[in-house]
């Protein structure tokens, strides 16, 4: 009898040493998986046009930013949600006068949503066009009254800045915008906490196509290609300045459908 006890005994200590291990090996796949929620990307995309000392600023700022992003979840986004197969694609310094017209016609032709980050003066020179986004049913967010850096203003300069344009695109389109992007993407602790009091998300992004630096058109594609992952925020502009980008924005439209994803909009 004794010993049939100490055999219960045994199997009893066995089995809660089983079940202790199964909890823990769950509890660690759900820390796991946990983990993997809110992923945020690193920035890509290069230019053979910048290297140097400009390209380790430029690297030096993207570290940065990303862990602003880690510290100020929901108020600062580099990438969207990544378990779905969608890209966004965002366009900066608008409206201008010749390119943004052309990127217009070319997203609408494709049916692909995007997201227009346009500065106060830019709204205030072209409002037939700025009309024109808001229209076709884009998203417009903000960036700036003039596209000074908000890292070199007070908190309410940067406040002002943000009220005078969300002013202008309520009286010219009838809607206002919650989302900004800081001009160059300058960020510290003062822009974040600004922009949040205004209820302001900021959005980055996660693959800089570098078109401004771009001499060849393929190279802004090459960008994309070589980088492409779910819930991409994808930096070009669509100002007068870089013509390139709408030359091979069709090209860009394209590979991403080949490669199953969706256009969402910020």
């Amino acid at each position: 009898m004794n010993l049939i006890k100490k055999l219960l005994s045994a199997l009893s200590l066995c089995a809660l040493l089983i079940l202790n291990a199964c909890c823990s090996e769950q509890k660690d796949c759900s820390e796991t998986a946990e983990s993997t929620k809110g992923t945020i990307y690193e920035i890509a995309g290069t230019s053979p046009g910048i290297s140097g000392q400009t390209w380790e600023t430029m690297q030096a700022w993207r570290r940065q930013s990303v862990q602003y992003a880690r510290r100020y979840r929901n108020r600062l986004y580099i990438n969207a949600e990544t378990t779905t197969h969608t890209v966004y694609l965002t366009f900066d310094d608008g409206p201008g006068s010749q390119n943004t017209p052309i990127i217009l016609d070319i997203l609408t032709e494709h049916d692909a949503a995007a997201t227009f980050f346009c500065t106060g003066i830019s709204m205030q020179a072209y409002p037939d066009i700025l009309k024109q986004i808001a229209d076709r049913g884009f998203t417009i967010g903000l960036h700036g009254w003039d596209h000074r850096r908000f890292t070199d203003m007070p908190a309410a300069e940067i406040a002002r800045q943000t009220d005078r344009s969300n002013d202008l695109l309520l009286s010219l389109t009838g809607v206002t915008a919650s989302i900004t992007r800081p001009p160059y993407g300058a960020i510290n602790e003062t822009v974040i906490e600004t922009l949040a009091a205004q209820d302001h998300k900021i959005y980055l992004w996660s693959i800089d196509t570098l078109d401004w630096g771009q001499k060849d058109p393929q190279d802004i594609l090459r960008n994309i290609q070589e980088n492409l992952r779910p819930g991409d925020i994808i930096l070009m502009h669509c100002g007068d300045g870089q013509p390139q980008t709408a030359r091979i924005l069709p090209e860009i439209i394209e590979y991403i459908l080949l490669e199953g994803y969706s256009f969402g909009r910020l």
